[in-house]
């Protein structure tokens, strides 16, 4: 679709809400230079400070898709913020569906409803972003507190050894990599059990990772852990064909394998969206934006000074007791 003049002003009010009268003028200026200039961009990153209503901008982008058929869906950092949104979308009148819970006790109702554009399917990260998502990709996307995308497609595309929940694997791989660089203090110092809980984690020399790779996957394939049906069976047969594009940290209760960069944009749900929007108060560079979430070529919307500063929500500020 080519960009074209939207009254944002005239469509909020048209939906006759009680709570939102009047877009503000942060709102208004975000909503029309995304209609003029941006409506094309694959990937779009919109800053504004905290309580400036981001969650509105949000809504009438996804109501305005959903008119032209376009399936519509919102991503949300906790249960909380996405009751929130879903709040903010029954204020509008926007037809809506809040996917929570097991994915097994969606409605089928509610995912048909979405399929066919008939309400904006609000859901956390975890609940989009896995190895078997709930619904179908959307076709216009918004990531709410975007960086929290990294956290997702962490669960998704890195392997976590738990000293805790792994004792006897972390054991074996901590000997390993100690017996093998004992030049890495630190990790000598854990598995002479001499490390405090608090150390710094360390990230193995990419060419000592390299070296390493086949002696790791020796002690994977006979761990239990790792065979079908273990806890960790899923994130090693993932991650095991990316082992040489992959960092290793070590740290006294965990190693973590995980990419440079999680090629987030290769799934399916992230890649067939037409449009992906990252919202958040601490967008920081697209760039760096990228390389969290693994979104490329992403444009920061423009947004004037005076709007980045100027906030008219409500803030709720907790001071700890200074007598205690």
């Amino acid at each position: 679709m080519s960009e074209q003049k939207i009254d944002w002003q005239a469509r909020l009010k048209g939906k006759n809400s009680a709570k939102f009268e009047e877009l503000y003028g942060a709102q208004e200026a975000a909503l029309d230079s995304y209609s003029s200039e941006f409506i094309s961009v694959p990937n779009i990153a919109i800053e504004l400070p905290t309580g400036s209503g981001k969650s509105l901008i949000a809504l009438m982008i996804l109501d305005f898709w959903m008119e032209q058929g376009m399936r519509t869906a919102v991503l949300c950092g906790t249960k909380n913020l996405a009751r929130q949104f879903k709040d903010e979308a029954d204020s509008l009148g926007i037809p809506n569906i809040l996917f929570e819970g097991p994915k097994s006790g969606w409605r089928t109702v509610d995912k048909f409803k979405y399929t066919q554009a008939r309400g904006v399917a609000i859901l956390n990260y975890w609940g989009y972003i896995n190895q078997s998502p709930g619904i179908d990709p959307a076709d216009i996307l918004v990531l709410d507190d975007a960086h929290l995308a990294e956290n997702a497609a962490h669960s998704l595309l890195a392997l976590d050894v738990h000293a805790s929940e792994h004792p006897a694997l972390f054991r074996d791989l901590i000997a390993a990599l100690a017996g093998r660089f004992p030049h890495y203090t630190r990790i000598v110092d854990c598995q002479e059990g001499t490390q405090t809980p608090f150390a710094p984690i360390e990230l193995l020399n990419f060419t000592d990772w390299l070296d390493f790779i086949p002696q790791l996957e020796s002690i994977m394939v006979e761990s239990t852990e790792c065979q079908y049906g273990g806890k960790l069976s899923f994130s090693w047969n993932r991650i095991k064909p990316l082992l040489c594009s992959t960092l290793c940290f070590v740290g006294p209760n965990s190693i973590t394998i995980r990419p440079g960069c999680y090629p987030l944009a290769g799934e399916e749900h992230i890649r067939s969206p037409r449009q992906r929007i990252l919202m958040s108060a601490t967008i920081g560079t697209a760039d760096d934006l990228s390389r969290r979430t693994g979104i490329p070529e992403i444009r920061s919307l423009p947004i004037a000074p005076q709007y980045r500063h100027a906030v008219p929500g409500k803030r709720l500020l907790v001071f700890p007791d200074s007598e205690a």
